[in-house]
């Protein structure tokens, strides 16, 4: 699939991640409003599915670290939170980051893929 076309298939996405979720489930999906046509595809997916079977879906920027400053107003810093990530969970994150990068990609190599926390929004 061509980059930033995943929007011809968000209603299919959104099927599929109800189809995979119970009630009470909580997902963590890439952030709607990311920068990132894919990642915003998939947040606004990732939130249509949850409403649907009574989910909790928490967004995750991503991209947005690439364009936002402190204090950046499209950014809801007062949702904004730090999750820890054990090592499993580092693990885990690396081997996500690798599927879609080449070698220095800088979310491959960067601090961003080495921190050992996410910052959501609640």
């Amino acid at each position: 699939m061509e980059k930033g076309a995943l929007h011809r298939n968000e209603t299919a996405l959104a099927a599929f991640l109800a189809w995979r979720l119970k009630p009470g489930d909580v997902l963590f999906a890439s952030w709607r409003f990311d920068g990132d046509p894919d990642h915003e595809a998939v947040g606004r997916a990732a939130l249509a599915a949850a409403a649907i079977v009574g989910a909790k879906c928490i967004p995750v920027p991503v991209h947005a670290w690439d364009w936002a400053m402190p204090g950046d107003t499209r950014i809801p810093w007062h949702r904004a939170r730090r999750i820890n990530v054990d090592q499993y969970g580092l693990y885990a994150k690396r081997k996500a980051l690798s599927g879609d990068g080449v070698p220095g990609d800088p979310r491959l190599d960067g601090p961003s893929a080495r921190q050992p926390y996410e910052i959501v929004l609640l």
